[in-house]
């Protein structure tokens, strides 16, 4: 096999998923960018192989919750270092993350379709400056 052939995929998920003791840390940024490096970061900015974070979500993504600074901080990542990625879940009975969906399965969760609207430009603006 050769690192052509193959993808290294990991999922990432904030306090809503478990409560971990580095999201009480007051250096929990500084924490998160070294865990994501180390995790999987180095794989993607080494060209060892292409890195695709297969599953990360959130119920809160404003940045007045320890979990909505998760994911802020963690969709910037994504965005500066153009890793690839899928968000977890559509539909919003996910018990842990909720969906883009809201619960009449009919309405898009606008403050998440925003965030990852960004993000999907960000990750885009960054491939067309590279081309």
């Amino acid at each position: 096999m050769t690192k052509h052939q193959l993808v290294y995929s990991t999922h990432e998920y904030g306090p809503e998923a478990f409560a971990q003791p580095w999201f009480n840390e007051s250096n929990m940024a500084a924490t998160l960018n070294q865990r994501w490096q180390a995790g999987f970061g180095y794989i993607h900015d080494r060209g060892i192989a292409p890195a695709l974070v297969g599953e990360f979500g959130a119920q809160q993504v404003s940045t007045d919750t320890v979990k909505g600074c998760w994911f802020t901080q963690f969709t910037d990542y994504l965005a500066q270092t153009d890793i690839s990625w899928t968000f977890w879940a559509w539909n919003p009975n996910s018990g842990d993350t909720g969906g883009i969906l809201q619960d009449d399965l009919l309405t898009i969760n606008q403050a998440k379709m925003n965030e990852l609207t960004d993000l999907v430009r960000s990750q885009k603006a960054t491939t067309t400056r590279r081309h």
